[in-house]
């Protein structure tokens, strides 16, 4: 029979115990999340077909200027953007052609929340 020293045999309980406690919080936080997460499951979102609501915004080519963005019209599509992303500025390139050759009119507006010079080497890329 292997006999371990005292000391080793408390700190493995003591781990696994550690370890225990950890899960159980884990396990906490995820119920925690997931139960936000089912409170916005889609009861403030739009109905299909339903105009979106007006908002300011300010444009990149006028930075000094608001401008309210109005749903009526063309459909437009709202696309959030990290500028950082590769694949986003490639997205968003994509997009970009879509909306000018569709036959609908639809406009595109991006939106971020980088400083504006990334933003605008973003959108360099995208034309």
């Amino acid at each position: 029979m292997i006999r371990l020293p005292i000391p080793i045999v408390i700190s493995q309980w003591a781990l696994l115990l550690g370890l225990g406690l950890l899960l159980l919080v884990l396990y906490r936080q995820l119920a925690y999340l997931l139960a936000i997460d089912s409170t916005r499951s889609g009861a403030s979102a739009l109905a299909e077909g339903e105009d979106a609501p007006g908002f300011l915004y300010t444009p990149l080519s006028e930075p000094r200027t608001k401008l309210r963005f109005d749903a009526r019209g063309a459909p437009t599509l709202l696309v959030f953007v990290d500028p950082y992303c590769v694949t986003c500025s490639d997205v968003l390139a994509d997009l970009a052609a879509v909306a000018r050759d569709s036959r609908g009119g639809v406009r595109l507006l991006p939106a971020t929340d980088a400083p504006r010079e990334h933003a605008l080497a973003d959108s360099d890329r995208a034309h």
